[in-house]
C-alpha cells in the first residue's frame, strides 16, 4: 500500500497554492498511491477558497485529512468541516488491512478544561491537546482492533500538550502501531519514542522562521512571486517558501512489515533559514529542501 502524504499547503500565506495541490494530486496518481493524506493547515473556509474544497472534494484518489491549527483561524471547527465535508474531527476507518485513525490536535487547556480552537483563541494558551475524551475514545480504537495502525495528527503526538497521557497510550499498544505521522513542523525527519516511530512531513509551501530573523524580500523572490504578490501575502517575509511543492510517499509492505519513505525536491527561494539568522532546525529536524528516504521494519503483531 502506498500513502501519498501532504501537509502545510497554507493556502492563504503563499501564491500558487493551486498548482501545488494539482502538482501533487499527478504525482500520486503517476505513483499509483492507494490513498491520499492531507495532514492539515489547508485552507480557510471563505468563499475565495471554495476551489480548495472543490479540488478536495474531487480529488482522484482515496482520500483523508485532519485538521490543522491554523485551518481555524479564520472558523470554528464546525464551520470548517463543514466546508470539508467532514463529519468528525476525529475518526478511524480500516484501508486495505490497516487500521487508520486520524486525530485531533486542536484544543486548548484552561483550567483543566479542553476547548476547540475558534477564531484563533488559542495562541496565548496551553495548547495541542488531545484531551480526556478523545484520549479515551482512542484506547477504545487501540483496544479493540486486531489490525495493524497508523495515527495521523497534525501535531506531532509526542509534542502534544498532554503528550504524558497520549504516550502512555501510545506505550500500552505499541505492539498495534506500525507509526505516527504528523505534519506541523514543516520538516521532513524521522524519530523514535517509547518504541514507536513518527514521521514528520515536510510543508508542502515553506519553512516558518518568523519576526526574529532577517526578513524575505521581493528583491529574493525574483523569478518566483510578483511584486503584487508579495504585497497580497504579507506573511512572506516570515518565510523561506520552497520552489516547488512537497510532499511525500509511505509504501507500506504488510507482508514483509516494512515501511519505506520517499519524497520530493526543491530549493529555497531566496536565502537559507540558517543564512537569514535561523538555527535551521525545528524540534532537531533540520529545515532542508528534499525528503531524505527512510526504511525501518516493525514489529506489530497481526492477527
Amino acid at each position: 500500500m502506498k500513502l501519498a502524504v501532504m501537509a502545510d499547503l497554507h493556502v492563504d500565506l503563499i501564491p500558487g497554492a493551486q498548482q501545488r495541490l494539482t502538482d501533487f494530486y499527478a504525482a500520486a496518481q503517476r505513483e499509483n498511491a492507494d490513498i491520499i493524506v492531507n495532514l492539515g493547515d489547508f485552507a480557510a473556509p471563505k468563499s475565495e477558497n471554495q476551489w480548495v474544497a472543490d479540488m478536495w472534494k474531487s480529488c482522484p484518489l482515496p482520500h483523508c485529512m485532519v485538521l490543522g491549527n491554523h485551518d481555524m483561524d479564520e472558523s470554528d471547527k464546525s464551520k470548517w468541516m463543514q466546508f470539508y465535508g467532514l463529519k468528525r474531527s476525529y475518526d478511524t476507518f480500516v484501508f486495505e488491512g490497516m487500521q487508520f485513525i486520524l486525530l485531533d490536535t486542536n484544543y486548548f487547556n484552561l483550567n483543566g478544561i479542553c476547548y476547540d480552537y475558534a477564531y484563533r483563541n488559542y495562541f496565548d494558551k496551553a495548547r495541542e491537546f488531545l484531551g480526556a475524551e478523545q484520549r479515551r475514545w482512542l484506547c477504545e480504537v487501540l483496544e479493540q482492533t486486531k489490525l495493524p495502525c497508523v495515527l495521523f495528527s497534525h501535531e506531532g503526538l509526542e509534542n502534544t500538550g498532554d503528550r504524558e497521557e497520549v504516550l502512555a497510550i501510545l506505550k500500552q499498544y505499541r505492539n498495534k502501531i506500525v507509526m505516527c505521522i504528523n505534519g506541523h513542523n514543516h520538516v521532513d525527519g524521522m524519530t523514535e519514542k517509547e518504541g514507536i516511530r513518527f514521521l514528520d512531513v515536510i510543508s508542502m509551501s515553506q519553512h516558518w522562521l518568523g519576526e526574529t530573523t532577517h526578513l524575505l524580500t521581493v528583491e529574493d523572490c525574483a523569478g518566483y512571486f510578483t511584486e503584487e504578490a508579495f504585497q497580497q501575502y504579507q506573511f512572506l517575509k516570515y518565510m523561506t517558501p520552497l520552489a516547488e511543492a512537497m510532499y511525500e510517499f509511505v509504501d507500506i509492505d504488510l507482508k514483509q512489515k516494512r515501511v519505506s519513505v520517499s519524497g520530493t525536491k526543491s530549493c529555497f527561494i531566496g536565502k537559507s533559514p540558517v543564512e537569514r539568522g535561523h538555527s535551521g532546525t525545528i524540534n532537531g529536524i533540520a529545515m532542508t529542501t528534499e525528503v531524505t528516504e527512510k526504511t525501518f521494519c516493525w514489529s506489530v503483531k497481526m492477527v
